[in-house]
């Protein structure tokens, strides 16, 4: 059994968090992605309908003016149930063109024909053609969309994520210490930071033979302890902590992962009673 089993704290052990955040640190990336920027996405589209609210409770409450307004274009705005129209119109005042666009159910206006239309007093930009109902929602903005398209498989994955860092966090702190023998080392391209994925076998509490693989960072010292392995092709044992109940959770392991002073201790160093 190498030396450094020896040297593996007892359990339970302690475990800083920056050992076990980057676990998987893909999924956190992904939970970044999309639960934070799709809830800024989510949040911008949620502003953009309020503000439809805003405008339709403000042309409600306002003294309309009445004018006659040209059909400029008309597109089947249907989703089941009775016929929408969704008319694009134009209508000239206060000396200028204004442009509206307006749902109406049952319609049947073409384009050229005349409509009715009605704004808000001293605000043209709000209009509807009149007696319809005001569109308070933006098709193409709705937040519930991007909510259910982002943010929710957002949170999802950092569940899954800090599911998995906990696990490795219990493994580190509780685990049984074995001897793994490296399999096979190499590494992992296109991998920011760089890392190397390591096979390995090991037996369990059990004696039962087990076989399991993990990323480990270049720049740690595993990491580089497995570098030196693959530079030199020489497979060499080390430290295994694997969970007693499921063997497959578990880690290869130095003991330079758990800090501490590690080195041998001198016995002539020691006061003399």
């Amino acid at each position: 059994m190498p030396a450094e089993v020896r040297l593996i704290p007892p359990a339970p052990r302690r475990v800083r968090w920056r050992k076990v955040l980057g676990y998987r640190w893909p999924l956190a990336a992904a939970m970044f992605l999309l639960a934070v920027y799709g809830g800024v996405i989510t949040w911008l589209f949620f502003l953009a309908n309020s503000f439809l609210f805003v405008e339709a409770d403000q042309l409600e409450h306002s003294q309309k003016v009445r004018v006659e307004a040209v059909v400029r274009a008309v597109a089947d705005d249907s989703r089941g149930g009775e016929p929408v129209q969704r008319v694009d119109y134009e209508f000239y005042s206060e000396g200028h063109v204004f442009t509206g666009t307006c749902r109406i159910v049952g319609g049947a206006w073409r384009e050229g024909m005349a409509v009715p239309v009605e704004y808000a007093g001293g605000n043209p930009n709000l209009s509807r053609v009149r007696d319809a109902h005001v569109e308070v929602r933006a098709k193409r903005f709705e937040a519930s969309n991007t909510f259910a398209l982002f943010v929710v498989p957002g949170l999802l994955l950092g569940v899954a994520w800090l599911a998995g860092v906990l696990r490795l966090r219990s493994v580190l702190m509780h685990g049984d210490v074995g001897v793994a023998m490296v399999l096979e080392v190499r590494r992992v391209p296109y991998c920011l930071p760089e890392c190397l994925s390591v096979r390995f076998s090991f037996r369990d509490h059990s004696a039962k033979d087990r076989t399991s693989r993990h990323w480990a960072r270049l720049h740690s010292p595993l990491g580089l302890r497995l570098l030196r392995m693959l530079e030199q092709d020489r497979m060499d044992k080390v430290p295994v902590l694997h969970d007693r109940n499921v063997p497959q959770h578990c880690r290869l392991v130095l003991p330079e992962d758990f800090g501490g002073n590690l080195a041998p201790i001198d016995a002539n160093a020691l006061p003399r009673l």
